[in-house]
């Protein structure tokens, strides 16, 4: 079914958000929230595999997609308490968080400072890094600042971003996916919703989290669900990935209740990569808790 689309308010700040269960259900719910630069509708081609169990719901964040765009508020804590008042607003008991890149660190935090909001949490490829630790923030603000798009014609971004995906996994909903995260002018020119001033706010929130911290807050069952790109791949793509498996080894050790599935093959945004395999495992998951 197609998602309703609308609005809930939290703390005079405007949230989209994406039903799929058409706002009124009494299956268990899962609020699936996007990383950075990205938007709800990352989780497109997800949602049909868990609509007929679960109350799926996906939100823009602040800053992005058809939410609100202040100019701060991009700390964890402050993200965190959007997706808390989110929650309430929806009137959800004990959901199960998805979160995916910067989203699984949004989720993660608030799994720790609210631990009994949660029923459970899923980190999706992400929530484990911690940045500060591998870089200065400089190097941060460089390597993860965005491309400056604003202007770019529709039609040339798109097929650029053909040439670099897979082919087989090309698809209308994966264009309009990735196409949520821009307004398009009367003159058929993207700019990304996410300003980058804004972008780089997210990166000085991610580059001071240590997620390793909070592992000892966290109550609620964990599923990390890291990706692990096919073969081959360069020597710094190797390095970060070595980095990567150890801080997801550390957090399966020192979270009380915590599960890894690797997806294998898989690029970073593994909902639109293999949808498929991770709606299997974040329903498989649940049903165990």
């Amino acid at each position: 079914m197609e998602p309703v689309e609308r609005f809930v308010t939290t703390r005079h700040l405007r949230l989209a958000v994406r039903d799929w269960n058409g706002v009124e259900s009494d299956r268990p719910p899962l609020v699936l929230v996007h990383g950075l630069a990205s938007n709800a509708r990352i989780w497109d081609l997800i949602a049909p595999y868990l609509q007929p169990r679960f109350r799926v719901v996906a939100i823009d964040q602040r800053g992005h997609g058809q939410s609100d765009k202040p100019d701060e508020g991009y700390d964890y804590d402050t993200v965190s308490n959007d997706l808390v008042a989110a929650v309430a607003a929806l009137g959800f008991r004990r959901p199960v968080i998805v979160g995916h890149s910067w989203g699984a660190g949004v989720a993660l935090h608030l799994a720790a400072v609210a631990s009994k909001l949660p029923a459970a949490i899923v980190l999706v490829d992400g929530g484990t890094r911690e940045f500060g630790s591998a870089m200065t923030l400089d190097e941060a603000l460089v390597r993860l600042a965005p491309p400056r798009l604003a202007g770019t014609p529709r039609t040339e971004f798109i097929a650029r971003l053909r040439q670099r995906w897979p082919l087989e996994t090309w698809s209308p909903e994966l264009e309009a996916a990735i196409m949520g995260n821009f307004a398009v002018d009367d003159q058929d020119h993207i700019a990304p919703y996410l300003t980058f001033e804004r972008h780089l706010m997210v990166v000085q929130a991610l580059w001071d989290a240590r997620p390793s911290r909070l592992y000892n807050l966290i109550r609620c069952p964990v599923l990390i669900v890291p990706a692990d790109p096919p073969l081959p791949i360069d020597a710094a793509a190797a390095s970060l990935l070595e980095r990567n498996r150890e801080a997801v080894d550390f957090a399966a050790r020192t979270l009380s209740d915590a599960r890894v599935v690797w997806a294998r093959d898989s690029l970073h945004d593994i909902p639109l990569h293999h949808p498929q395999f991770l709606a299997e495992q974040i329903a498989a998951f649940v049903e165990t808790i």
